[in-house]
């Protein structure tokens, strides 16, 4: 999709990867953006709910019987919060790799030339060497 098409996506909510591209080569235009969001206000007002790609609920009741209560409002607001943070917050990790044979070396000639209560940990060496 072009960058305006993406700016416009991205205004009005819509994640780009669940549009159906309908021009060349499955190219996002305009038309589709507007299309899905059309589509989706329409499930919704049909009460078919959810988004799309979202999986319907299991039908809890062939564990036991359902009782079904209002949430108070704390956790109301707590579920939006929620659901905002985990809609909008990118969920990131990152590792990396390092060679430290040359440190623990450091560290374990350091431990035996000290006395019995001094320690050199590996992280306090790191804290060190990022200060």
């Amino acid at each position: 999709a072009a960058p305006s098409i993406r700016r416009k996506a991205r205004e009005l909510g819509v994640d780009i990867y669940q549009v159906d591209g309908t021009g060349p080569g499955g190219r996002i235009s305009q038309e589709d953006v507007r299309r899905y969001v059309k589509q989706t206000m329409e499930r919704l007002r049909a009460g078919q709910g959810g988004l799309p790609g979202q999986k319907p609920l299991p039908d809890f009741s062939r564990w036991g019987e359902v009782r079904q209560e209002p949430l108070s409002r704390v956790r109301q607001v707590t579920a939006e919060n929620m659901s905002t943070a985990w809609a909008s917050i990118p969920m990131v990790a990152q590792t990396g790799h390092a060679r430290i044979t040359a440190f623990e070396q450091f560290r374990k000639e350091f431990n035996s030339q000290a006395d019995r209560q001094t320690k050199l940990t590996m992280t306090a060496l790191l804290v060190k060497i990022c200060a």
